[in-house]
């Protein structure tokens, strides 16, 4: 009796497991994801539409995307849900970089629903299948949006990832900042931001420039870093707050 308790236990146990993974799977495919990321459209369309906007450094981003220049929009990844109205499709073509991880796949599906494309990335496997046509696509005029810290952080330190496509295809990066004064911050490891409708916003733009062949990676990443923390502290204090967000 003993015996067959166990089995029945390690079944229970095996099966459990098997339906976990089956509904991972299907939660991390689009049509899994079809429900949450139209109710986070939703949700960002509706705080967007009422509320007041301030930006600065807009025009001249769409002066050089609009020529057919592809661009890199970097922003840190707790900021990442301005993205919808951080690029305005009738510039050109758009694609998010996001991780296979769900929160990541969820984001870019959310913002699929407002003409932008998204890729999937791995974080701990090559990813030259997807890299080589993208950065194709990015010669042709593809933009792309990055988060600078993400995947997995540490919040607010920059990786090389747009320097290093910003080297292999010649586009410049562009920051972004974002602030508003209605929001939630998520207990997540950046801090998101969750818009709230209402309120005031703010989106300052910079262009920082083309990652050379041959520069100093480090030296511009620790650039870049310090050059996105100005540029959000300046979304934030346009919004009344006295100091950086955490």
């Amino acid at each position: 009796p003993i015996g067959a308790a166990e089995r029945r236990g390690a079944m229970a146990k095996t099966l459990t497991r098997r339906l976990r993974k089956r509904a991972e799977t299907w939660l991390s495919s689009p049509r899994g994801q079809a429900v949450p990321a139209t109710i986070v459209a939703r949700h960002l369309r509706r705080a967007f539409a009422v509320t007041e906007w301030e930006m600065e450094g807009r025009d001249a981003l769409a002066a050089e995307a609009a020529g057919g220049q592809a661009v890199i929009l970097a922003s840190w990844h707790g900021r990442l849900l301005c993205t919808p109205r951080a690029w305005n499709t009738d510039w050109g073509s758009f694609t998010t970089l996001t991780s296979q991880a769900y929160p990541g796949r969820l984001a870019g599906q959310a913002f699929v629903r407002f003409g932008q494309e998204t890729v999937a990335l791995h974080d701990r496997r090559s990813n030259r299948a997807d890299t080589l046509p993208l950065a194709r696509a990015v010669r042709g005029g593809l933009s792309l949006g990055i988060a600078v810290d993400g995947p997995l952080g540490p919040a607010r330190v920059a990786k090389t990832v747009p320097l290093d496509w910003s080297r292999l295809t010649g586009a410049p990066v562009w920051l972004v900042g974002f602030s508003m004064t209605r929001f939630r911050l998520m207990n997540s490891w950046d801090r998101l931001m969750v818009p709230r409708a209402g309120g005031r916003a703010a989106l300052v733009y910079r262009r920082w420039g083309v990652m050379e062949k041959g520069a100093d990676m480090e030296a511009a990443r620790a650039r870049l870093e310090a050059d996105l923390e100005a540029v959000t502290q300046e979304a934030d204090r346009r919004m009344g707050h006295p100091g950086l967000l955490a």
